[in-house]
């Protein structure tokens, strides 16, 4: 199966001062807005359970909140988190022992 980019996207220039998210999650590298982003981007076999792409940045976001205050990372915190979890979109750090 080939995938081909909407006529929007052009890669030409891919930038390397933005981080994963914000290239991902930002209309000014070519996205389309979230709000019309309404397809699930991940879906899981087992359950069916689906996620939009707004679903996806905000549970991006509450992990990171999450870690954040988990490990009382301040403003200016330059660290690196390694996770190791399960390959599944339903799993949720918080619930593993």
């Amino acid at each position: 199966m080939v995938f081909k980019a909407h006529a929007g996207l052009h890669l030409d220039n891919i930038p390397d001062d933005v981080t994963v998210p914000e290239f991902l999650f930002n209309e000014k590298y070519g996205r389309r807005p979230l709000s019309q982003s309404n397809r699930a981007v991940m879906i899981d076999a087992p359950s069916g359970a689906s996620f939009t792409l707004q679903h996806l940045k905000e549970r991006m976001e509450g992990l990171a909140k999450g870690l954040k205050a988990e490990l009382k990372a301040g403003e200016g915190w330059n660290g690196v988190i390694g996770l190791f979890a399960p390959n599944n979109v339903l799993s949720r750090p918080s619930e593993r022992g």
